[in-house]
Formats: C-alpha cells, structure tokens, sequence
C-alpha cells in the first residue's frame, strides 16, 4: 500500500509544475501591470506638464494684453482730456465772441432806437415847415388875392 506508482509521481509532478507555471504567469501578469501603470502614470504627467505649459503661456499672452491694454487706455485717456480741454477753450471762444456780439447788438439797438428819434423829430419839424409854409402860402395867396 505504500507503493507509489508511476501515475502518482507524474500527477504530483504535474500538479507541482503547474504551481510553478500559474506562480511565474502570475508574476508576469505583476511586471506588465506595474508596467501598464507606469506607462499610464507617465503618459498622465507628460498631458499634465503639457496642459500646465500651455496655461503658463496662455497666462503670458494675457499678461501681455493686459500691458497693451493699460497702454491703450493711458493713450485714450490722454486723448479724451487732451479734446476736453480743447473743447472747454473753444466753448469759451464761443462764448466770448457770443458776448461781444450781443454787446454789439445792444449797442446797434440803442444807435437804431436814437436814429429812429432822430428821424421821428426830423419828421415833425419838416410837417412843422410844411404847415408853416402852407400857413404861410395860403396867407400870401389870401393876401394877392385880396389886393
């Protein structure tokens, strides 16, 4: 009973042998996954310092507009007061000028006004003259024709 045959050596073998196999198989599959992971993890930092490059320089061109921009706005700036000021004199030109028309206009009314007396007077001492010198005339004819 004790004899150990044949078909009990090669079965206790294979199943030995297949230990080895499923423990070798197993620590392959360990290498590759170890190695897929690598993989993955580089594959990862490589898109990560790839998208962190280009933010980098996204943040670069925005710094670079934002300098642009400032310059613009100073030099628009600059503009608008340099035209405000410009417009404040000319408004005041305006309005100067506006003043010294309407003095003048004030001054041609009154000369108006005094020419319009003027002539009103001139008016009532030719009718003045002229009833005069009628008076006078019909007294003449009133005169030859009596005589």
């Amino acid at each position: 009973m004790q004899t150990i045959t044949l078909i009990e050596i090669v079965a206790v073998a294979a199943a030995g042998g297949g230990f080895v196999i499923a423990w070798m198989a197993l620590r392959r599959d360990k290498n590759s996954d170890n190695s897929v992971q690598a993989r993955e993890m580089g594959t990862l930092l490589a898109d990560i310092n790839y998208n962190k490059s280009k933010v980098d320089g996204l943040t670069q061109k925005i710094d670079l507009i934002n300098e642009k921009y400032a310059h613009l706005s100073s030099r628009v700036d600059a503009q608008v007061e340099s035209l405000e000021n410009q417009m404040t004199r000319k408004i005041e030109n305006i309005d100067e000028r506006h003043v010294h028309l309407s003095e003048r206009i004030v001054t041609v009314e009154k000369m108006a006004d005094r020419a319009h007396a003027r002539m009103d007077q001139l008016k009532k001492t030719q009718m003045l003259r002229r009833w005069r010198f009628m008076k006078t005339r019909k007294k003449e004819q009133e005169y030859n024709n009596g005589n």
